[in-house]
Parts: structure tokens; sequence; C-alpha cells
């Protein structure tokens, strides 16, 4: 990703009550991007693509659609290797459901796409959207809209159960729902099965007014699925106007594994400011699972061995940008939390190495939950109506505009450290040297990478 911050921002969007300035970013859905057609590793780990040209494989077949009833048909009818391509406009989707039971192959993928990004939208009134319960299919280059009277019925874009691992979502946008990703065990012929091994990347999450409902939200809701990968995405606004009023950017729970959350943008308030409602960045183990919806029905450990890293989480001002809870063995590391409470780890099962990271806030252990802090930046003065006099606020040249400049190269806040072992790049997508800056971005190669406009 290579991301440029914008010289004027007279023209960005104002920031609901206060009156600053918030630009939107960019990076997450671009009509710019293009990403090679998706191979997977022996195991079906779909495997990190850099930027190239599609160029679908001899065995494939294009399907043109132009319709709703031809794309709903030509799902229905789908085979391995098919790629549906949608041709520009506006498709417009009222029904419970989009039933995916079709499975595609490892060396033969089902495609559901745009050629490019922002040219098709599919506005949906659905309760659950697409019903992905096969593997290896991958969306890439859509625009979802919930279009439904009721905030209560447009729970999901994709709702990915049982036999639905392999699953990936890239370079799109989902706006409107309570859940846009939702991934869940499900009996399949008398066993259990989950949705392992799913990928969601470079797209954008967010929505346009708060969430008129009791129901959970989470704008990525992964539950008892092993070996996520949610990188590059920009997630915002999931304020919940209902029940609880907590809601989540994003987790994975359910006594699930070895997740991965990295290079995203986490604002909990960007166009829809603070409410009395609780919006948590990211989280290992969420508010907790019912214990018939975890993996072998133990909830004792909510995740395992998951790692965030170089993810930018800002604005949680009534709560923390991170949270795990009954998460063990978390790595936390190279991240910048800003204008957030800090990290909490919470229940004897947590434990967390938390490391190179820039908060804002605190790292507390609750209710007995351990961790080992080490290299990190803490400014418990950064929060709230303090931010403009705060020691985050004074080093970068305007973070509440996504403008992570820094006044100064030469501060010896910035001392290179020695990177851990499996960081291989920055926010940016720049290798990391043989000396690492703490937080997301690496100086030392130069600020040729920055947040800017936004959706």
């Amino acid at each position: 990703i290579k991301l440029n911050v914008a010289e004027d921002w007279s023209n960005a969007p104002t920031h609901p009550q206060n009156a600053k300035n918030y630009p939107i970013v960019s990076f997450a859905g671009s009509a710019e991007n293009q990403y090679p057609y998706q191979t997977y590793d022996e195991y079906g780990v779909p495997r990190q693509l850099s930027g190239g040209l599609f160029i679908a494989p001899p065995q494939s077949s294009t399907l043109l659609v132009s319709s709703t009833k031809a794309v709903l048909s030509a799902i229905e009818n789908a085979e391995p290797g098919d790629i549906i391509t949608l041709s520009p406009g506006e498709y417009d989707v009222k029904a419970y459901s989009i039933t995916v039971k079709t499975a595609g192959r490892s060396d033969a993928p089902i495609y559901l796409r745009a050629e490019n990004f922002g040219t098709v939208t599919l506005q949906m009134d659905t309760y659950e959207g697409f019903h992905v319960s096969a593997p290896f299919w991958v969306f890439e280059n859509l625009k979802i809209r919930g279009k439904c009277a009721s905030h209560s019925y447009c729970e999901h874009a994709f709702h990915i159960v049982g036999n639905g691992h392999s699953f990936t979502l890239r370079n799109s946008e989902l706006v409107d729902f309570n859940a846009p990703i939702k991934a869940n065990m499900q009996s399949v012929g008398g066993e259990i099965r989950f949705p392992d091994r799913g990928l969601a990347e470079y797209s954008s999450f967010y929505n346009t007014e708060r969430r008129k409902t009791n129901n959970p939200v989470t704008l990525l809701n992964i539950n008892s699925a092993d070996e996520w990968v949610v990188r590059g995405n920009f997630i915002a606004d999931f304020s919940k106007n209902g029940s609880d009023h907590v809601s989540y950017g994003a987790f994975m729970k359910g006594n699930s594994s070895n997740g991965l959350f990295e290079r995203n943008l986490v604002m909990c308030e960007h166009r829809l400011a603070a409410d009395e409602g609780i919006r948590v960045g990211l989280s290992f183990g969420g508010g907790g699972t019912a214990k018939k919806y975890c993996k072998e029905k133990n909830c004792a450990v909510e995740h395992r061995d998951g790692i965030m890293r170089n993810n930018i989480i800002m604005n949680c001002s009534r709560d923390v940008g991170i949270y795990l809870n009954r998460a063990k063995n978390s790595q936390i590391y190279h991240n910048l939390l800003y204008n957030t409470l800090g990290i909490d780890v919470r229940f004897e099962t947590s434990s967390a190495q938390i490391d190179s990271n820039i908060i804002s806030g605190r790292i507390r252990n609750r209710d007995a939950g351990q961790s080992h802090a080490s290299k990190n930046i803490l400014a418990r003065d950064c929060i709230g109506t303090t931010l403009g006099n705060c020691k985050l606020s004074m080093l970068y040249a305007s973070p509440q505009n996504l403008d992570f400049r820094l006044t100064k190269l030469d501060n010896t806040i910035w001392k290179l450290l020695k990177p851990i072992d499996s960081l291989m790049q920055d926010f940016c997508g720049q290798a990391i040297a043989e000396k690492a800056n703490p937080g997301p971005f690496q100086y030392s190669g130069g600020i040729d990478c920055l947040v800017g406009s936004a959706p």
C-alpha cells in the first residue's frame, strides 16, 4: 500500500460536534488497485498477493452478468474455476440471503467480482447477504450497501459458516451492516465444521449512522474460526444505539487461534462522534462467547496465539484500543494507539507480549490477566480534551488529521530498536531494515507513506 497525505484539508469533511477536519482513508477499496489471481498454500491458506494484473488461468471460465437475476443464477450454478464478473451498474438484492454452496478448489477458486472497484454497487435488503457454506470463494472489487428499513435486518454482508473455509474478500467496501463479516461454526451432516483460513484485506467497513439495534455490532465478527487474516482495512464508525451500547471494530473469539490483525486503520470515532456508547478497536476475545458456540464447547480461552501488528487504532475515547479477553499468548507489537485508553489484558487465561507500541493511555492487567511489556512509548495524557498538548500530538504533524509525519526526526523517542523476528513490513508495506522504529511507521526508510483522504 502506498498512501500519500493531502496537503490541503480545506475540503475535508467536518467531524460532527467538534468542528475538526477528518480526512477519509483512500487505501481500502481503490479503483487503482489490482491483484493477481488468488493462489493457496498446501493447507488452503490464501497467499498474500502484491499488486499486479488479474490474469485468469486457461482452465477458468469467465461469465459476464448484467442483472440481479443473472448474478443469482450464476452463483446458483457456479462451478470450480468460474469467474463471475458483474457489468458496471447497481444491483438491487431483496431476499433473506444469497446461498453460496458450490465448492471451489484450491487450484480453481470461484470468483464474484467487478473488473474495477467503484463500477459495481450491490444494494442489499437482506438479512445475511451472501451465506457462504462452501470453500474457495473470492469476492473482489465490490461496493456493498445495506439498504434495510430496520437496522436489525441488515445483519451481514457475508455470513461464512461451516465448510466456507479459505474465503477471500479483497478491495471492497461494505457499508451499513451490524456485522458485515460474520464467521462461525455450522453442523454439516452431523459434524461441526469451522470456516478457517479466511482473508479480509484492503477493504473499507463502516456505518453512516449509529446502528439502532439490540443485536451485536462488530464489523468483523470472527467466531470459532482459526487462522483468519485481517489486513490493510479501514474499519470505522461502529456505534451501537441499543441494548448495552457496546460495539467493536473487529474481534476473533470462540476458542479460535492463530488470528492476525495487521496494517489496519481503525477509527472508533470518525464521522460518527463520541456518544454514550462504548467502542473498542480490536480484540481477541471480544465480549466473550456462549459455551455452545465455542470450539469443543470450551471458552476458557477465547483466542490463542493471536498477533496484532502495525495497526493504527484511534479515537476510542471512552474505552481501550485493544482488548484481550481470555486471550492466551497474544503478541501485540508496533501498533499506534492514539486517543484511546490503551490496552486491557483481562482474566487469568490471558497472557500477552506487548512490545514496541506507541500508546496513548496505559497497559492494564485486569482480573489476573498477565502481560510482559517492553520498549513501548506510553503517553497517559493523550486522550480527550488534553490531546492538543500531549506528547504524541506534539511529535506528529497533525495526528487527528491522520498526518503522522514527525515534527522532529532526531527526537530521542525514535531510538531504533532491534525488530521483532516476525516483523517483516510496516504499516505501508515497506520492508523492515536491521533496526526498527517503535510504532507502525518506519521513518528510517523515508516518509513516503502517509495516511490520506477517506470514504
